[in-house]
């Protein structure tokens, strides 16, 4: 896309450009989130779940998103973001969280029901 080698980011999804057309033609997560692509629309285009993190994405959104909560915790958010984001304790013990973070990330009542 001459767009890109031209630096032009705005309005790539204005003009009708698909989010896979963008990281094909080398945008970043981050450019892609900053023009309105969704969450959905970078991972179904190929952006991975470190990509989305690092682009901005939080947790909560990366889950509307269809990332599961392993891939997030791989791509390095933390059992806090994880209950920001809507999930249970049992979800983040299934996910590797440990007990330690689970407590540090605030949950309390759940740690003996979730397993820990």
């Amino acid at each position: 896309m001459e767009l890109r080698l031209a630096g032009y980011v705005k309005g790539i999804k204005r003009a009708g450009y698909t989010c896979a057309e963008a990281k094909q033609a080398g945008y970043t997560c981050a450019e892609a989130k900053a023009v309105g692509y969704t969450c959905a629309e970078a991972k179904q285009a190929g952006y991975t779940c470190p990509e989305a993190r690092q682009g901005g994405y939080t947790c909560a959104v990366a889950k509307q998103g269809g990332f599961t909560l392993a891939q997030m915790k791989q791509a390095g958010y933390t059992c806090a973001e994880a209950r920001q984001g809507g999930y249970t304790c049992a979800e983040a013990k299934q996910a590797g969280f440990t007990c330690a973070e689970a407590k540090r990330a605030g949950y309390v009542e759940g740690l003996k029901q979730a397993g820990y």
